[in-house]
């Protein structure tokens, strides 16, 4: 199914027509955490061919997954600080099979599997569930953000991390004042990327703060083509720069100062491009 389904969003017609294609039955069980809504369960039967076999599917939220028996009770996600206080020096996988309690005593029964969506769909009633944003879940899993961003424990060269010095180190007060600057140049940016597995950014379409300037850069280097077409001392706003600065960031030539992130959110990172001062901020 992955060299098929390559896109966010896969209409339901086309799962018949894997069927179709693999002679693959498919049982499709589709989740609302709303209860207003009740669950469905549709069949895909292969039309001109026998079944060779039969996957149980889940699609939450226009996302598929495997609705397989995981090894755990939905008593064990109900219970789960009662249990873990009464048997904390028990085998956590012991734990899980836990599916109810007599005369004071858990009962464990080996045997005891649940289906996917009852498990989501009980973690879900107890809470266990937090919202994310796409920002806040590139921030931390993106690498161009960690090789920026991270701290670096092992001061050694490098090479993949370090650059050779071509000129003599500027004085700190020449450094602070690059790092300081009030902007002379506003702009509005955005990026357009793929997100057909590694996420790449394609075009970036970008207005001035006055309206004088109104472009769109395509292709790869889409990045820094924006970059080389800056002026010194220009602060530019992106609408998710938690997400946009991936792009961005590895391109620079250097980093000034502590990044300002607020939670999950950067909220602005302050550089330098060829020695161009440049801030970059987040409208939000």
């Amino acid at each position: 199914m992955r060299e098929v389904i390559r896109v966010r969003d896969f209409p339901q017609s086309k799962v018949q027509e894997i069927s179709d294609a693999t002679g693959i039955a498919f049982n499709v069980t589709i989740g609302y955490f709303n209860d207003s809504r009740h669950n469905e369960i549709k069949r895909y039967i292969p039309k001109e061919c026998e079944t060779v076999r039969t996957i149980d599917l889940l699609l939450v939220e226009d996302h598929y997954m495997l609705n397989e028996r995981l090894p755990m009770t939905t008593y064990f996600i109900r219970n789960y600080k009662e249990i873990l206080k009464a048997c904390g020096g028990m085998n956590i996988e012991k734990q899980m099979k836990i599916y109810t309690k007599r005369e004071d005593k858990y009962v464990v029964r080996y045997d005891r599997t649940t289906p996917l969506w009852d498990v989501m769909k009980t973690l879900w009633e107890c809470k266990y569930f937090e919202p994310i944003s796409y920002g806040e879940l590139f921030t931390y899993t993106t690498d161009l953000y960690k090789q920026n961003l991270a701290p670096f424990k092992d001061l050694t060269y490098a090479p993949k991390y370090c650059v050779q010095l071509k000129k003599k180190a500027e004085s700190k007060e020449v450094n602070k004042a690059k790092c300081k600057f009030i902007p002379e140049h506003v702009f509005f940016a955005d990026f357009e990327c793929s997100t057909d597995g590694f996420h790449k950014a394609f075009n970036i379409c970008y207005d001035s703060e006055d309206g004088s300037v109104s472009e769109s850069i395509w292709g790869q280097n889409c990045a820094t083509e924006f970059l080389e077409r800056l002026p010194d001392k220009s602060l530019i706003y992106f609408h998710n720069l938690s997400y946009d600065i991936n792009f961005i960031l590895r391109h620079m030539t250097e980093v000034k100062g502590t990044p300002i992130i607020k939670g999950s959110r950067t909220m602005q990172i302050t550089g330098l491009y060829k020695g161009r001062a440049i801030i970059i901020k987040d409208s939000y």
